[in-house]
């Protein structure tokens, strides 16, 4: 979700400047990371998740134009390797989401 955001309103950003480039990303080695939402549910994250997913399609519209396979204005990735990229990096998390279902101590098993 903080990749997502962020590669593309560094691209938006750079096609219309009244787009803000924004960075979600959290800090990620420990024992700098502190998460910025601890009270957040899974629900609360999917709920942010769909506000990135809002935001990207928002301003698709500004690719417009953009060769599939050449640099985006601002970034060092190509429209279509982003998109790729994009997909591998959800399914990596959803995989790694399934993983801990099949904890011993996941919440909501019984022993």
């Amino acid at each position: 979700m903080g990749h997502e955001i962020g590669f593309f309103s560094e691209i938006y950003a750079q096609i219309d400047p009244t787009v803000a480039k924004l960075d979600l990303n959290p800090k990620q080695m420990p024992p700098d990371y502190v998460a910025a939402h601890p009270d957040w549910s899974g629900v609360s994250e999917a709920r942010q998740m769909e506000r990135v997913t809002a935001f990207t399609r928002r301003f698709a519209y500004l690719l417009e134009g953009l060769e599939l396979d050449e640099q985006a204005p601002g970034s060092s990735w190509t429209p279509r390797r982003l998109l790729k990229q994009m997909q591998r990096h959800y399914n990596e998390h959803t995989a790694n989401v399934k993983k801990k279902f099949e904890l011993p101590d996941w919440p909501g098993k019984s022993p």
